[in-house]
């Protein structure tokens, strides 16, 4: 892994903070930065983005293994993992955004900072660094740390349990930083954090956030003190008093949609940088749908017969009319203009047979058909895709997606996850929720569980509603009528969390960590949560092995064997063919692996848990 050491720059300079619309603008620098140079306050917003580009990279990719949605072509990367057909062409990109698009920046950064006396933007840069060693550790487990960024070309690796100590290490040093006053001349943390605007405060409690999401991963460590890495659920609860207390805490990312030059991604496909993270890897192509099981658990949660208001806004709909071949579950608009997708169910072999074949707009008949499908196939018309509108990538005018451009009956809405100014939640109350809700379960609380999860879906509900509301005040000859963009009502929202959620004498762990799924797709937690609890059917409501993986014992079986599960990604070919002796080294202090050299190719690489998904120290 040959790292460069040098600020890579945009297309006429170093991207900055500009204005709350343009906050990865480029600045025109007439003094052309070396690496020496460029200061602190010049690179946060650059390792700002890498750290951030990283994490919704690697989430794309665990969500389909979580099977949340999946692919139509079963060839891609994307269409294999949902079906855990599996290959590290992923972790290539996810590693390039950390180890090459915010790695390099630090150390430069730190060394300014420190001769500024600019202690929020240290710890800022620590908690940073935090985030995206726990993304890399989560991602493929063990990887180089102190090295990382470094001359060395072959930098040695950190054990998993290494890498764990160092993000607390960070954690704690961002917190202490933080809490510091900076020296008089530091150049102010608002004017270049896009993230935080520079509120202190804000990013603090992330910080006990982000701990507490990490000692929540030592659940398989057995009961102790989290110095000793153990699961330790006081400290969990304590770390969580002083992270987000309401939705006003939440450090969120606000995306935007723009058609000029703009600054780009230098590591990723030249796109723009404002874009949501989520829409680049996602909404923008034609070919990702959600599945049965998301549909599911929005729809029907946990057999409650309720309907969770957010399944109009996250599910996506598309202009059509009734015909008499219409099916009965079919959900339509109150105008009879709009109907929402059904979900495909992946548990099953369909996508064997090709399904769903892409629709396409009939002139002719004024409807939707599948032109290259068979009869049998003609109904694949319910999936609808979850392609985005965007202004800035596609031309589009507003926010619907059109397959014709100039023809309005092929419009359809894509996801509220996906668009391309969909907020970035970064730090979120309802994620502190989820995890209060799941410790307090676990002590044996209801009660307490049960309220704090309640807190969390009214949470994540209202952050939802702030978008659409926003959505359908500036677009209403677009959204109006379409359930898509419409904001939940006081009613919806008191209905379900009392009748969806039930009581505290029915509450289930499986209701905890699936409602904290809804909450959370599009973030590597459901992966994440998924292995800490050993993929359990009755704590991740309707999920199940992908039916491709159970009929295929010639790909995905000698991959990950029956009984086991997809624990990890493979490390990036890079290191496998430049780094392999430095792999080598700790193959003895890898959990679960063979041990022995080579250990990173063995055909079963893909089950071996990362070190907090184990029971070793």
């Amino acid at each position: 892994m040959k790292l460069s050491k040098s600020l890579i720059l945009g297309v006429a300079g170093v991207m900055m903070l500009s204005s709350c619309n343009d906050w990865l603008d480029v600045n025109d620098n007439p003094n052309n930065p070396t690496d020496q140079s460029t200061p602190y306050y010049l690179r946060l917003a650059y390792i700002e983005f890498y750290s951030n580009q990283c994490y919704h990279t690697a989430s794309e990719i665990t969500n389909y293994i979580s099977g949340l949605y999946g692919h139509t072509t079963r060839t891609h990367a994307r269409g294999g993992f949902c079906a855990w057909n599996v290959n590290n062409t992923r972790s290539g990109t996810v590693a390039q955004s950390w180890y090459n698009g915010a790695i390099p920046n630090f150390e430069v950064y730190f060394r300014t900072a420190e001769e500024a006396g600019a202690t929020h933007y240290i710890g800022v840069g620590h908690i940073l660094r935090a985030r995206g060693f726990a993304t890399i550790l989560d991602f493929m487990g063990e990887s180089p740390v102190t090295d990382a960024g470094t001359t060395n070309v072959t930098p040695k690796y950190a054990t998993g349990k290494e890498m764990f100590q160092y993000i607390i290490d960070e954690i704690d040093l961002g917190i202490e930083n933080l809490q510091k006053p900076q020296a008089v001349g530091a150049v102010s943390l608002a004017q270049n954090d896009y993230i935080g605007h520079g509120d202190v405060d804000r990013w603090i409690k992330y910080a006990y956030l982000l701990k507490a999401r990490m000692l929540n991963k030592l659940i398989k460590k057995g009961a102790g003190k989290a110095a000793d890495l153990k699961y330790d659920a006081d400290e969990i609860l304590r770390c969580l008093e002083k992270g987000p207390q309401s939705t006003a805490d939440a450090l969120i990312i606000n995306h935007t949609d723009k058609n000029d030059t703009g600054s780009k991604d230098n590591f990723g496909i030249n796109e723009r940088t404002d874009f949501n993270p989520m829409f680049s890897n996602t909404g923008m192509n034609n070919n990702s749908f959600y599945s049965a099981m998301a549909e599911e658990i929005l729809t029907n949660f946990a057999g409650c017969g309720i309907e969770d208001p957010r399944a109009d806004r996250i599910l996506p709909w598309i202009r059509s009319r009734k015909s008499p071949n219409t099916p009965a579950d079919i959900k339509w608009s109150a105008d009879g203009k709009w109907r929402r997708s059904k979900g495909l169910d992946l548990r099953t072999t369909l996508r064997v047979e090709g399904a769903p074949f892409a629709s396409t707009y009939d002139n002719a008949k004024g409807g939707w058909i599948c032109k290259n499908a068979s009869d049998t196939r003609q109904g694949d018309t319910i999936y609808v895709l979850v392609r985005a509108s965007s202004k800035g990538y596609s031309g589009f005018p507003d926010l619907l997606n059109r397959t014709v451009k100039t023809n309005d009956n092929t419009a359809s809405t894509s996801s509220y996850y996906f668009r391309a100014i969909t907020p970035g939640p970064f730090s979120t109350y309802h994620e502190a929720c989820f995890i209060k809700a799941e410790v307090l379960f676990n002590k044996g609380d209801k009660n307490g569980a049960l309220e704090a999860l309640r807190n969390g879906v009214r949470a994540h509900m209202e952050l939802m509603n702030t978008a659409l509301n926003a959505w359908s005040n500036d677009n209403p000859s677009t959204t109006n009528g379409c359930p898509a963009f419409q904001p939940m009502t006081e009613a919806e929202i008191s209905n379900y969390l009392t009748n969806g959620l039930g009581s505290a004498g029915d509450l289930t762990l499986g209701k905890i960590m699936t409602q904290k799924h809804i909450a959370m797709f599009c973030t590597m937690e459901t992966w994440n949560d998924m292995r800490r609890y050993d993929f359990d059917k009755n704590i991740f409501l309707g999920w199940d092995f992908p039916g491709e993986y159970n009929a295929n014992s010639n790909s995905q079986q000698t991959k990950i064997p029956k009984g086991k599960y997809l624990r990890r990604m493979q490390i990036n070919s890079h290191e496998l063919n430049y780094n392999l002796s430095q792999l080598n080294a700790i193959a003895s202090k890898v959990p679960g692996s063979t041990g022995q050299p080579g250990w990173q190719q063995d055909n079963e690489i893909w089950t071996v848990p990362v070190w907090w998904d184990s029971t070793q120290d």
